[in-house]
């Protein structure tokens, strides 16, 4: 179906208004929702900050205790997933006596009161466990359907390694559940007078009413700028179909067939039209006549050129990537291990410092070489990169020479590294064993590390050479092994 220019025109127009319209609300949506957000979060931090610098340390320190002694001695631990089942009931059933304690008492009736000036949602005592990754209520001041003494969730929002690290405060976070609605969560520790941390203070903040009249809000505004849309696309399009639509029609239906025409052919729309105008019209349509001319003169030589780039992009990249990559096991070679040093340099001047180097060293590959040939040396070197690549699959990996290779380890790996060199040094001794394998693939290596250490090293240099020290105390360690 052919549309007319002034058809399109319309459309144009009223497309364009709708979505400055939409992109308006959107962004005034989204800038009204962050300032809720942060200020919602702002308080409940500040509440919960509050809360827990008020209360008695001591009281909270007597109840939380309790609370751990009682958990740590529970075997059969029951979430609050479970809630109303026996086995959550008679695991609940042992904090109960916690409900009569007096620091229970009195710490409830503050945090009750703190609830009630506040007009929150709830306020709660709770402790964290790092090793078992839950959270566990101690005191909960919810007037309609408190968390008991010792009720256990697991909170996908807590970062339970960094309550590992020692990292105790977690800024306010907000969920969107069906059961609770739209909730701020804020946390912050509470600490003994002799400044240890002994529990967290949550506040549980509602946004159901805020999200509402934002929601109302909203549509309003959207009501709003629909009109002011439709108003501006009548006269904008009162305007446009008297002073530009007719002289250009001729222009856009040349400007339709020519894009219409065979891509490889010379092309003449523009040449044929006959437009009169003495204004910036006429200039147009003599700027698209010569414009004709000048691509119909270069069209040739611009499609063969282009041709003639992508060739040399192509032939670039392979030789590019033949360049750093090794030939007989397909990982990158000194050369890029080279290039990839260089940028490690400059990422810790900048300071990014957390990565490490392994070094790995394949064993008696002279021997291998001497008794059965290169190419079953070339195989034992093949067998050996597979599994370093295997182990350390998130890292780098680079033959750095004959039979040496070089890792550089970041994020997971560097993480986990002491556990990935135990499975690489397991594989091997697995291989060793297996009477099933040619000599050839019961590949033996050494294999060192060192983390980048500012204290100790002047560079990435520094670094390769601590990790191949530990490479060759590792070989000398396997010597001797072998000869006993």
């Amino acid at each position: 179906m052919k549309y007319t220019l002034r058809f399109k025109t319309i459309v144009l127009l009223a497309l364009f208004t709708l979505i400055l319209s939409a992109t308006a609300l959107t962004v005034s949506s989204s800038i009204i929702s962050s300032i809720i957000n942060s200020e919602y979060c702002r308080s409940a931090d500040e509440l919960a900050r509050t809360v827990a610098a008020v209360l008695d340390g001591n009281q909270v320190e007597r109840l939380s205790r309790k609370a751990q002694e009682i958990y740590h001695a529970t075997e059969n631990k029951v979430l609050s997933d479970e809630w109303g089942s026996p086995e959550f009931n008679e695991y609940i059933d042992r904090f109960s006596s916690l409900e009569q304690d007096a620091d229970f008492l009195s710490l409830r009736e503050q945090l009750v009161r703190f609830q009630d000036q506040n007009n929150v949602e709830c306020i709660y005592l709770g402790w964290m466990s790092a090793e078992d990754e839950i959270y566990m209520y101690i005191c909960d001041a919810d007037p309609e359907e408190p968390c008991p003494p010792g009720c256990l969730d697991h909170t996908e929002e807590v970062d339970y390694t960094q309550l590992a690290r020692g990292e105790y405060q977690y800024p306010a976070y907000i969920t969107n559940t069906e059961e609770y609605g739209w909730l701020v969560t804020s946390n912050m520790p509470i600490f003994s007078p002799d400044g240890e941390m002994v529990a967290h203070c949550g506040v549980d903040i509602s946004m159901d009413m805020i999200r509402a009249k934002q929601k109302e809000y909203t549509v309003l505004t959207g009501l709003l700028l629909l009109a002011v849309s439709l108003v501006i696309s009548m006269i904008g399009i009162l305007l446009v179909n008297r002073v530009l639509v007719k002289p250009l029609k001729i222009l856009a239906d040349a400007a339709l067939n020519y894009c219409e025409e065979n891509g490889e052919e010379l092309k003449h729309g523009f040449e044929q039209i006959r437009i009169s105008n003495r204004d910036e019209i006429g200039d147009l349509a003599d700027s698209m006549k010569q414009m004709e001319r000048d691509i119909n003169d270069y069209y040739t030589n611009l499609f063969a050129a282009k041709q003639e780039i992508v060739a040399t992009r192509e032939q670039a990249q392979k030789m590019n990537e033949m360049a750093n990559k090794d030939a007989l096991t397909n990982v990158r070679n000194k050369r890029a291990y080279d290039v990839e040093a260089s940028r490690l340099e400059t990422a810790v001047k900048n300071g990014d410092k957390e990565f490490g180097i392994a070094i790995v060293d394949l064993n008696y590959l002279k021997k291998i070489n001497d008794r059965y040939g290169h190419e079953m040396g070339d195989k034992a070197i093949q067998k050996i990169c597979s599994i370093v690549c295997r182990i350390f699959r998130h890292s780098p990996v680079f033959r750095y020479g004959g039979d040496e290779f070089a890792i550089i380890l970041r994020h997971h790996d560097l993480m986990h590294i002491e556990r990935l060199i135990g499975e690489f040094k397991g594989e091997l001794d697995a291989l060793s064993r297996d009477d099933t394998l040619e000599p050839w693939e019961q590949v033996s290596a050494a294999i060192g590390f060192a983390r980048y250490d500012e204290s100790v090293d002047g560079g990435i240099g520094d670094v390769f050479k601590r990790a191949d020290d530990a490479m060759y105390v590792d070989k000398q360690a396997m010597k001797v092994v072998r000869e006993d």
